[in-house]
């Protein structure tokens, strides 16, 4: 069985961009629907999955994924007549809240219903599709990516987000027999959007920048503002606690910009910074306040779900899941034996859900279905498309074919930094080794130069090591995790004090550090390179980014990794068996 899993919803910032023309970009961001992606299961096998914003170069896109889909069929030799189903991360069915005025009623026909997707397909795609359309519940298919990929006989899993259909958190439990949510908190009280609010006030860009919002927290002093926030969110019973500003907003306008909590935070916290404006010390502990309440809540509900239902392993997923901090939280609590979080735990891992929950549904799946490795599920590229798109920029290039992995170590001992192309794309928003950007550790200034010059981004902001399964006790205290835990840069570790000098570009202002463990099974080349870099008297660890420069989505083809490249200040491109350098070097990577 072949089953096309996609997300996103096609029209609705748009919608939302026509409705208000007079909101800030920003503001618009409040919309759900982004983070387009497909997803292709056969057999109950993810066979290939990309994000839409890979292929047209726009982060985050909501348009429908004709891009993804296309490269999906064409590299596994499929067309759109051998799909079976087509799996949609949501399943927008006649609701009241729909009906509650002209613009609800408007957005659900032109951008919601099932009936615009499936036309949308058919314009998109061709073919009839009527009968092969399944749409699924998001939270649903949220949940069915996480735990449809744990490895797990049974767990709880926890969904928290924006929102969905018409839930922000899913509480449910997980078996051979399915998925069966057992409480669930309506969009307007949503965790997800109260964050998100506050990334708006703090200047950032909302179901976007939450990350920084997180990266910023460890600056501050959570007890400035942690009542003042805590007041907000009121605990109901063992699952659920209501938001009353955020659900106090009546008309549609105030509704999409949040307007009584935006007007609240003004009042109580002080006025919204603008983007661009400096970070104060407000700002620091502001950004600790809410990630001290954000986790407060989400582990009340974690301590009753595991004394309610019983359940040892834990799922967590949706852009919530994302954090990192509350991630390694809940696998430190002792709560749970394990924990998985699925690499695409945001909006684009629904395509693989609703296709992972679809094959579930068919019986297509064993159970427990096996762990997730490494999400390599994107497009590799031949050696001649390499050729071809370096041969569109003046170039000087040599094949290292045999010795990628060494003369690669040696550049980088060396203080280079390097843009590393390799092997099939990740999947997800983390770079995980094959479209990367590597530097040596241990240097400040190498962090500096990154943030600085090649990203163009905030410097509170840190930078990832990547480590070998076997050195990574050595550096890193992993308290009750296993090393597969880190697999997906999902969870922080603490660096070993005594330590923390020699890692300094890779290491938080608080002493942890968001490590992927790199083993030889999944990631043969990568481990190479790190083994390498070792023998040449270093720690068996790299500073990985992503391979993308601001504002630009990490790159997927050849020519994407050699346009940036020239593009940015990069020392190095190594790609595919080619050590490729510039004859002249950029004045800005701008």
């Amino acid at each position: 069985m072949i089953v096309l899993g996609y997300s996103g919803v096609h029209g609705s910032a748009e919608f939302t961009a026509r409705k208000f023309p007079d909101l800030s970009t920003r503001s618009q961001r409040f919309s759900q629907g982004y983070d387009s992606a497909a997803a292709i299961i056969v057999d109950g096998g993810v066979e290939f999955a990309i994000a839409e914003e890979r292929l047209v170069g726009r982060k985050a896109t909501g348009e429908f994924p004709v891009r993804a889909i296309e490269l999906a069929l064409d590299s596994l030799g499929l067309t759109p007549r051998d799909i079976h189903t087509v799996s949609h991360g949501f399943n927008f069915r006649r609701h009241k809240a729909y009906d509650a005025n002209s613009t609800a009623r408007e957005r659900y026909d032109e951008v919601y219903s099932p009936q615009t997707q499936v036309a949308l397909i058919r314009e998109l795609l061709g073919e009839e599709w009527n009968g092969r359309f399944q749409p699924v519940e998001h939270h649903l298919a949220h949940a069915a990516s996480a735990f449809y990929q744990s490895g797990f006989d049974r767990a709880l899993v926890v969904v928290a987000d924006g929102m969905g259909e018409q839930e922000s958190l899913t509480v449910a439990t997980a078996d051979r027999n399915g998925i069966v949510p057992i409480s669930r908190v309506g969009a307007a009280h949503s965790l997800g959007v109260f964050y998100s609010a506050i990334t708006h006030h703090l200047g950032f860009v909302p179901a976007m920048d939450e990350y920084k919002v997180m990266g910023l927290a460890p600056y501050g002093d959570p007890a400035r503002y942690i009542d003042a926030l805590r007041d907000l969110i009121i605990p109901l019973g063992s699952y659920r606690f209501s938001i009353p500003l955020l659900a106090a907003d009546t008309s549609e306008r105030d509704r999409v910009t949040h307007a009584s909590l935006m007007r609240h935070l003004g009042e109580r916290i002080g006025s919204p910074r603008q983007p661009g404006e400096p970070l104060t010390e407000s700002h620091a502990d502001l950004a600790a306040s809410l990630q001290a309440v954000f986790e407060e809540n989400l582990m009340r509900i974690l301590e009753n779900g595991r004394a309610g239902t019983g359940m040892t392993q834990l799922c967590l997923a949706g852009g919530s899941a994302l954090n990192c901090t509350m991630n390694s939280r809940a696998l430190q609590s002792g709560l749970f034996d394990d924990v998985f979080v699925p690499p695409g735990a945001g909006d684009d891992g629904t395509s693989v859900g609703a296709a992972l929950f679809t094959s579930a549904a068919s019986g297509e799946l064993p159970h427990p279905a096996p762990r997730l490795d490494m999400p390599y599920w994107g497009p590799a590229y031949p050696h001649t498309s390499i050729r071809d798109a370096l041969l569109t920029h003046d170039l000087d290039v040599q094949e290292i074919a045999g010795k990628v992995a060494k003369a690669t170590a040696e550049r980088l001992s060396e203080g280079e930094l390097v843009g590393w192309f390799q092997g099939r794309a990740e999947f997800g928003p983390r770079a995980l080794g094959n479209r990367s950007i590597l530097a040596e550790p241990s240097r400040r200034a190498t962090r500096d130069r990154l943030n600085s010059v090649i990203k163009e981004r905030e410097q509170f902001r840190p930078f990832a090591p990547m480590v070998t399964a076997e050195h990574v006790h050595d550096y890193f205290r992993l308290g009750r995790a296993r090393p597969e835990a880190f697999h997906h840069m999902l969870f922080v570790a603490e660096v070993h004090p005594d330590l923390a000098d020699s890692l300094a570009a890779v290491i938080h202002v608080d002493g942890t550090a968001r490590v992927q463990v790199v083993t030889q099974s999944g990631n043969p080349l990568l481990w190479e390179l790190l083994t390498e870099y070792a023998q040449l008297g270093h720690p068996p660890i790299l500073l990985n980014t992503s391979f993308n420069l601001r504002g630009q989505p990490i790159v997927t083809s050849p020519q994407q990794a050699v346009d940036t490249f020239c593009r940015s200040q990069l020392d190095r491109l190594v790609i595919g068996p080619y050590n490729v350098r510039r004859r002249t070097v950029p004045k800005d990577s701008r």
